[in-house]
């Protein structure tokens, strides 16, 4: 092969690959004990969305977590969580969707990866995109220690809104659920 053909083969994989369509991730398996705790809590937080209910939803975030929600800074600690969320479902958060794509765990730590949707009391979907949640085990319980969104919505540039949505950053605006 010419040398310079061979200087530019790495440069013709990259364009080759450009625009195939992406896939999950494979789920991973993780300890059935933890997988079961956390799709436990994440089942209860959709709940208590759909009941309007942020003090439940705070129940499962530990004492210094994190969120770092679309649109918004960083939130933290409980009384800052729970506001967040009161904030939310004030704006029209009503429904919450959660898909674990991948779960790794070791001793009390792991780490989930996941889809959401957000949704008003319409079931018009807010938002949707992508999550990443640090969970730690404190006395046994798993508690989300830092959980970070980002939006797949493709009106969002980055700009970030006005209203602390977190999740549904926008909440007054549905987006089309075939998209």
């Amino acid at each position: 092969m010419h040398p310079a053909a061979r200087a530019f083969m790495p440069l013709a994989l990259v364009v080759a690959s450009c625009g195939q369509p992406s896939s999950p991730a494979p789920e991973r398996a993780a300890d059935p004990q933890v997988r079961a705790a956390i799709e436990a809590a994440n089942q209860m937080t959709a709940e208590s969305v759909k009941r309007g209910d942020a003090g439940a939803i705070v129940a499962h975030y530990a004492d210094d977590a994190m969120m770092l929600p679309v649109g918004s800074g960083a939130v933290s600690g409980p009384a800052a969580i729970g506001e967040h969320f009161r904030d939310a479902i004030a704006a029209g958060l009503a429904g919450l969707e959660l898909e674990i794509l991948t779960l790794d765990a070791a001793g009390d730590l792991a780490v989930e990866t996941g889809t959401y949707e957000a949704q008003d009391t319409a079931g018009n979907r807010l938002d949707f995109g992508k999550y990443v949640v640090a969970w730690r085990r404190v006395d046994g319980t798993w508690k989300a220690y830092r959980d970070i969104a980002t939006s797949s919505r493709p009106d969002l540039t980055g700009t970030p809104s006005a209203a602390p949505v977190g999740s549904c950053a926008e909440a007054g605006t549905a987006v089309p659920t075939d998209s």
